[in-house]
Order: structure tokens, then C-alpha cells, then sequence
């Protein structure tokens, strides 16, 4: 598997003694079924943990591109077209020796390099299959660790790709996949006899030594990977002593070595700072900062909680108590001596709640931490599904935002020699909204601290955190389906969203989701126009239905034949990957029939269709800290600030569920 040019990829070799003749190929067609890939795990290198790990690639995670097409390559050279073998299309889910995959057709190109990959496979030298793809969401479990990921139990060290968006498929000499092969209709693959016999010893020795290289060629692998570690972790250290983490990335992308990095660092350090002999250079990370990070792990592993690579010093702290923590906190500070706050929780407690107190950084900074991480991973941990279909944009105040719709870009006109540029305006559909602000006020009072309630005070910001996710998705999906029978909001034209005489993007005959229906809704948003009259050819790229219509969806959606009644056997499914399914819970209740209700989305990249805007791009919750003296209360301020507005009518569609 291969992700980027850049990726590294370790492979395990692994050497066979016979060929296979697919069964699946047509020879008139040039084109053979081969398994794409499979929930295997294979081994890749990983950047941000900076080692091989196993990933597995959860088929239901897996998102095609719009037309259903990916091209086949030589080996994932992605950088010419002369290394372009063919396609692969027709994709459908499968089962190989007990694991998920995804099988496709792979069709060949007629050129040279067409013609004779398609012989090797023909001929059986050619078997495995690898994909290129971008992972978009993915779980890590660590080592020992467990998992259930979409009812299925996983075991660490692991890398779960959950969320994964396919660019490419290669043939290749040796696939990470070993599953990864021709498809024969029985799953199998015929056996021809190799060459190879037992009473053949010359050819036992060469598989045995092209067996020791591969063994050879996998250590130095290893050995690669590990000398670039350890020289990007030098490079890091080095930036990180002077405070320059800022050009890290850019030193080791050049292949520096430790010695041409450090002289790169003090070149740097003259362009930007005073003489070394006038400025003190502090080596390594700052104790308070050790303190703090140890503290604040201890803290998340009490409370149950999975920590990635726990700070050094947090099973130390595991075990304490919040008064304790807070004790060692006044005596690091100097607030207090050790014999001045020996006593009671009630005392350490006292003394933590005064204003004064406070103010201490380690005692705000660990706790923060603590607040801030149970925030944010419960935020990102509840779904989304409103993410892939809106424009996500950064506002830096509270007033309106006016969209341009730009479905209709003004056409290039004919400039003859020595004339003048003509000036085009843009269709401005001044479509507005504006951001809100949203907020909570979490606390730590006197009477958790004296019960050492760390349950409690960790539970709010998760709830707290899973809220305000869906307080996004509530405002997204209110404005598609709200407003009078759940047809939208009013546009600026004064109609409301979908809207079947103005609008042209509601369809109210026929609720079902049917290859007849999903294509009456397709050809209503290709006869959109601009404001001018020009055809927009839009295509829709979403199917949004409610849990109700899942089940259909799905099979109409992956199904490579017909799936209506009506048709006869062997009649191809012309819907097959034709959108993207998103399921949402929030379509249960719209409709002429609760839940009937399904709608049609145009890719944002393509054209405007809803937009989510976040004050200065921060798109998750902010916290602040205050003491009150007033009050036995320490409180933590989280606030949230985003607003959401439909930007054009043209990039939607809407069966309304009416029979």
C-alpha cells in the first residue's frame, strides 16, 4: 500500500512456489476481477508515529471517487501517464479466508503497457493487487490495548483506518496485502505446476537464496527506518533546545544531517535573536513542564481513560488524590510550606479555592489539561455526518456573512491583438448568517476537592464535549429541515430552500429511494441554470437519508446488479457507487412520512452549498480559567463560536417523502 510519494512501506516478502490462472478473465473485454484489498492487517510505515505499524483498512470506512473510477497503475508510479495500465470499476464488497474486502474489475488499456500487463496476468506471472489511498479518520490502539471498533474487537499494537478515501490501484510484483489477489469466481485460484520439482535441486537452492535476500533486503529496511528516526529526533531536540520547533520539519525534509542541521540552527539564530553570549539557553524541557504533563496524565489514567504514550512520571501520579496533586502544586509554587499544608483535605481544599491561590501556574495548567483533552476527544469522538457536504470557513467577528454564489463565472471572451481586458462581474446571491456564541461554565468546587469527585469533574467536559458536536450538527440539519413542510429555510429570493416552481429541486412524486427516483432527483439538479441562463452541470455527490432508508441505500448503492424487481436477470445496477451514502439520525422526523424524506447534495468543491463558519478558525471548544473569591468555586469557561447558512439552492435536491 502506498500513500504518498514521500511514504515509506515495509513489506513483508513472502515467496511462492506456484502461479495461478484467474478464472475471471475475458479475453475479448481485457478485463479480470481481482481483490482490491482486504481488513488484513498490513505493515506501513507511519509518520506520525514515525515506526512500521500494522493498519488495517475498515472496508465500511472505505469512500470512492464520485465517478466510481480509479486508475490502475504500474507499481503506484504515480507521476506519468505512460504508467497508467488500465481501471478498475465495478466495485463490491467480499469475503477472503474470513476477512472484509472489496473486489473490483479491472479493465486494461489498449496501448503496450496495457497489453502486456494483461498478459502477465493472463499467464498467471502476475497476481497481486495494492491500493493507493489517503487516510482520512483512524484509530490507534496501543500496545495490549483492546478495541471495538463497528462491532468488531481489535488487539494493539494496531492502526484502524475508519475513515478512507481510495486514489488508485496498482498491480504489483509483491502486494502488503496477501489477500490482495486475482479473483477466481470460487474465491481460489487454480494451481499450474512450477517448474520447480523434487527432483529438481538446483531449483530448491535459488529459491532458498532469493529467499536470504529478501530476508537481507527486509533488515536493511529496518536499519533505514531506524537511522532516520534517530536523525530526525536529533534534529528535533536540537530545534526544540533554542526554541526554533518552527524549521524542524524543514531541516530534515532537506536530508540534513545532525551536523548540517546545528549549523543551519545557529545561522537562524543570528538572523533572529541577539548574541548567544547576551541570551541564556535553556536544555531540554523545563521540570515545571514534566510536573505538569506527568500530573495531568496521572490524572486521565485514574480516571479510567486511555492515554497514547503517557508523560514519563504519570503512573506516580495515578494514585494520588486531587488534594494531594493540589498540595504538591502549593508546595512546588511556594505558596506553602509542606508542614503549613500537612492537613486535611478540608484545609488543601480552603486554601486551593482562595483567589490568591489560584493564581499558582502548575495547579490552572494541569487541571486545564485535564479538562481540555476529556473536552476535545469526546468532541471529536461524536459523529459528524454534516462535515463532507458543507464549506468550512474561518470568520473573525460577529457580523454577517455574505456568501457570493458563483454559479455562473462570467465566459472568456476573445481578446484580439493590442485591445483591451473586459471587466466581468460576479453574480453576487448575498445569501447571509452569522455566527453565534455558545458557551458553559464547568466548575471545581470546595466539596469535590474534599470528596475527591475526580469522576465528576471529568464527566461534565465529556458530556459537555459530545454536546457541543451536537449542537453543530442540530443547527446544520435544523436549517435543511426546517422551515414550512421541512422544505428550508428562506432564501434571499424569498422562496424557501427546496422549492419545486422556483427552486426546481423538489421531487414529490415518488418517496422511495429507486434507481427511477435517485435519478429524477439526479436530472433535476442537471437541468439547473445560472442567473443568466448557462447550463451549471452539476452533479450530485451525497444521498442523505435517515437510519430508516439505510438498509435499501446501501444494498442500491454497492449492489453490481439490478436490484428492481422489474428488471430481468443480469441486468447492471446503474446506481452502483453513483453517490455517497451519509445516514443521519436527525431525518427520522422529516417528511410527508417521518423518515421517508431523503435528499441529494452537489460536492462543495464543485459549488456552494452550505457553509459553517468558525470565529478566527478555531473549530473546537476554547477554555478559560477563573477563581472566584466569592465563591468555594474554581470554574472553567468553555465557549464555542460558529454559525452556519445555506449559500445556494442549486446544489441540493429534495424528495420530501410524499407518495
Amino acid at each position: 500500500m502506498s500513500k504518498t510519494p514521500k511514504d515509506l512501506e515495509q513489506r513483508q516478502i513472502q515467496t511462492r512456489t506456484n502461479f495461478y490462472q484467474p478464472q475471471t478473465l475475458d479475453d475479448e473485454q481485457k478485463t479480470v476481477k481481482f481483490v482490491a484489498t482486504t481488513e488484513q492487517p498490513a505493515q506501513v510505515f507511519d509518520w506520525e508515529r514515525f515506526d512500521i505499524v500494522d493498519e488495517v483498512l475498515r472496508m465500511d470506512g472505505i469512500i470512492l471517487p464520485k465517478s466510481g473510477r480509479v486508475p490502475l497503475l504500474d507499481s503506484h508510479a504515480r507521476h506519468s501517464v505512460a504508467n497508467i495500465l488500465g481501471s478498475a470499476d465495478a466495485w463490491d464488497f467480499t469475503e477472503v479466508d474470513g476477512h472484509n474486502g472489496i473486489e473490483t474489475i479491472v479493465r486494461f488499456a489498449s496501448d503496450n503497457g496495457g497489453k502486456d500487463a494483461f498478459q502477465k496476468v493472463r499467464d498467471g506471472h502476475l497476481t497481486d493487487m495494492s491500493v493507493g489511498y489517503r487516510v482520512l479518520e483512524s484509530q490507534w490502539i496501543p500496545d495490549k490495548g483492546k478495541a471495538d471498533i463497528g462491532g468488531k474487537s481489535y488487539t494493539g499494537p494496531l492502526k484502524v483506518a475508519t475513515k478512507w478515501e481510495l486514489k488508485e490501484v496498482s498491480l504489483t510484483p509483491i502486494g502488503a496485502d496477501a489477500l490482495a489477489k486475482v479473483r477466481s469466481e470460487s474465491q481460489n485460484q487454480t494451481p499450474v505446476a512450477s517448474p520447480a520439482t523434487e527432483n529438481n535441486p538446483e531449483e530448491k537452492t535459488m529459491s532458498d537464496e532469493i529467499k536470504l535476500t529478501q530476508d537481507d533486503l527486509s533488515r536493511a529496511q529496518k536499519e533505514a527506518v531506524e537511522q532516520e528516526r534517530k536523525r530526525s529526533s536529533a534534529i528535533r531536540q536540537k530545534c526544540k533546545t533554542v526554541g526554533m520547533d518552527d524549521i524542524a520539519d524543514e531541516l530534515i525534509e532537506k536530508g540534513m544531517s545532525e551536523a548540517e542541521a546545528s549549523d543551519a540552527i545557529f545561522a537562524k539564530l543570528a538572523e533572529r535573536e541577539k548574541p548567544l553570549g547576551d541570551q541564556r539557553i535553556e536544555v531540554g524541557e523545563h521540570d515545571a513542564d514534566k510536573f505538569r504533563k506527568a500530573a495531568a496524565d496521572g490524572l486521565l489514567l485514574r480516571t479510567g481513560r486511555q492515554v497514547e504514550n503517557p508523560a514519563p512520571g504519570a503512573d506516580n501520579f495515578r494514585g494520588l488524590d486531587m488534594a494531594e496533586i493540589i498540595r504538591r502544586c502549593m508546595v512546588r509554587e511556594g505558596v506553602k510550606s509542606a508542614n503549613d499544608i500537612a492537613g486535611s483535605r478540608t484545609k488543601i481544599a480552603s486554601l486551593a479555592v482562595r483567589a490568591g491561590t489560584m493564581s499558582t501556574s502548575d495547579f490552572s495548567a494541569i487541571f486545564s489539561d485535564v479538562l481540555n483533552k476529556t473536552l476535545l476527544k469526546a468532541y471529536a469522538e461524536q459523529p459528524a455526518t454534516w462535515r463532507p457536504w458543507v464549506n468550512i470557513v474561518s470568520t473573525s467577528d460577529f457580523k454577517d456573512i455574505y456568501g457570493m454564489s458563483l454559479s455562473e463565472a462570467p465566459d472568456l471572451e476573445l481578446v484580439k491583438e493590442g485591445s483591451e481586458y473586459e471587466f466581468k462581474s460576479m453574480t453576487d446571491g448575498q445569501e447571509s448568517y452569522k455566527p453565534f456564541k455558545y458557551g458553559e461554565i464547568l466548575p471545581l468546587t470546595w466539596e469535590m476537592i474534599v470528596n475527591d469527585d475526580l469522576r465528576a469533574f471529568t464527566r461534565i467536559p465529556t458530556l459537555l464535549g459530545a454536546a457541543t458536536r451536537r449542537k453543530e450538527s442540530d443547527l446544520v440539519y435544523g436549517l435543511l429541515t426546517g422551515g414550512n413542510d421541512n422544505h428550508g429555510p428562506t432564501m434571499n429570493d424569498t422562496n424557501q430552500l427546496f422549492d419545486d416552481t422556483n427552486h426546481g429541486n423538489l421531487l414529490q412524486t415518488g418517496k422511495a429511494i429507486t434507481a427511477d427516483n435517485l435519478d429524477a432527483a439526479r436530472q433535476l439538479m442537471w437541468k439547473q441554470t445560472g442567473p443568466k441562463g448557462a447550463r451549471l452541470a452539476i452533479e450530485p455527490r451525497f444521498l442523505i437519508v435517515s437510519p430508516q432508508n439505510q438498509m435499501t441505500t446501501q444494498v442500491l448503492l454497492t449492489s453490481a446488479a439490478s436490484v428492481t424487481d422489474s428488471k430481468s436477470a443480469g441486468v447492471v445496477n446503474p446506481m452502483q457507487n453513483a453517490f455517497v451514502s451519509i445516514v443521519e439520525s436527525r431525518l427520522l422526523d422529516v417528511g410527508a412520512n417521518d423518515g421517508e424524506a431523503w435528499y441529494l447534495v452537489a460536492d462543495p468543491n464543485r459549488i456552494d452549498t452550505m457553509e459553517v463558519a468558525y470565529l478566527d478558525g478555531y473549530q473546537q471548544p476554547q477554555i478559560e480559567t477563573e477563581a472566584e473569591f466569592t465563591r468555594d468555586v474554581i470554574s472553567w469557561k468553555v465557549r464555542h463560536v460558529f454559525g452556519c447558512g445555506v449559500m445556494d439552492y442549486r446544489g441540493f435536491v429534495m424528495n420530501d417523502g410524499t407518495d
